[in-house]
């Protein structure tokens, strides 16, 4: 399926992100005691040691990281990657407190929401996107507060986005309805017509 296609796509752009095998003889030493946190990413570890498949370990400084040499990259994934989505990604703990996902764009939370990568997301995973739209601080920088403005209830939020008769919502309707609700994060991507490039600055 597609989540199979996912962890091998992973496994190629991380070559040191090792899965542990499936159907196949285990490494001689069985499973890594820290597991999807561990932090020891040498050749003998990973041939040594079985570690979880299909999740990689969240750098604890997020969008403030400044590390850009490739194998941090390849050992830890950041806000905005391709492979920060839901249910492939575990947070350590900074400082006593579990590190939390972060969305600088609405493209970036809808992705989240989409670990597919299908471009669309379903009715259960709307309900994890309102989760995180719920969060969400009044306003933005350098702006007057303005409150988000959900409707009363994720059922009632679905129907205004997608309508009665939808199985999933694309990113273009999911915008619309972050924009009628108040949301002020940035789309991420020009949706207008022609666009052939991302944008960072256009509000929903």
């Amino acid at each position: 399926g597609s989540r199979t296609s996912m962890k091998k796509l992973l496994s190629s752009a991380f070559p040191s992100f090792v899965p542990a095998p499936s159907g196949g003889p285990m490494p001689p030493d069985g499973p890594c005691r820290h597991g999807v946190e561990c932090t020891d990413f040498s050749d003998e570890h990973r041939a040594r040691f079985s570690h979880p498949e299909g999740v990689m370990m969240a750098c604890q400084y997020g969008s403030k990281c400044y590390r850009k040499n490739l194998q941090h990259l390849r050992q830890f994934v950041h806000p905005g990657d391709r492979s920060y989505r839901m249910g492939m990604v575990h947070y350590p703990e900074r400082r006593g407190h579990k590190v939390k996902p972060e969305f600088y764009t609405l493209r970036e939370l809808f992705n989240y929401c989409d670990p597919d990568e299908s471009g669309n997301i379903s009715r259960s995973e709307f309900q994890d996107a309102w989760d995180f739209l719920s969060c969400l601080p009044p306003g933005g920088e350098g702006e007057a507060a303005i409150e988000p403005q959900l409707p009363a209830s994720v059922e009632l939020g679905w129907t205004q986005a997608a309508g009665d008769d939808r199985t999933h919502l694309t990113f273009a309707q999911f915008a619309r309805f972050a924009s009628g609700a108040h949301i002020r994060l940035p789309v991420g991507v020009d949706l207008s017509e022609g666009a052939d490039r991302a944008c960072n600055f256009q509000y929903a």
